[in-house]
């Protein structure tokens, strides 16, 4: 006959697991949402600076971009900075011509950046 503690073991075991997985689980989440949301925001703020350096002549959009500001633009300590600027028909206005568009959507209103998950170069990017 088992002893009481191997079968208050075999009894626990798996509450116990299953607790630490939901704990686990749960910590990634309330760590990993507002890193996410921070991120997004510091791309939506990138994203307001540029949309500020546009303007419209004779139904054409262009961007006035110094290669300074760029360099600035793309200057990250950790990761590259990878951007592109596009008119509502998609032609390219600055920025990388091979960046991946989000398929299917819809041009963002005027100020309104759009952040989505996708690879460049090889490389998964937001």
């Amino acid at each position: 006959m088992p002893s009481i503690r191997l079968r208050l073991l075999k009894w626990l075991i798996a509450p116990i697991l299953l607790i630490n997985l939901a704990g686990g689980a749960l910590t990634y989440m309330l760590a990993w949402l507002p890193a996410q949301a921070a991120f997004d925001q510091s791309l939506s703020d990138a994203a307001g600076a540029l949309g500020a350096r546009l303007s419209e002549a004779g139904g054409a959009w262009r961007i006035d971009l110094p290669p300074q500001a760029e360099q600035v633009l793309r200057n990250g300590d950790a990761d590259a900075v990878y951007f592109v600027v596009r008119d509502g028909a998609g032609r390219l206005l600055a920025g990388d011509a091979d960046f991946p568009a989000l398929a299917g959507a819809k041009p963002a209103a005027a100020g309104a950046a759009l952040a989505y998950d996708g690879a460049m170069r090889g490389e998964a990017v937001r």
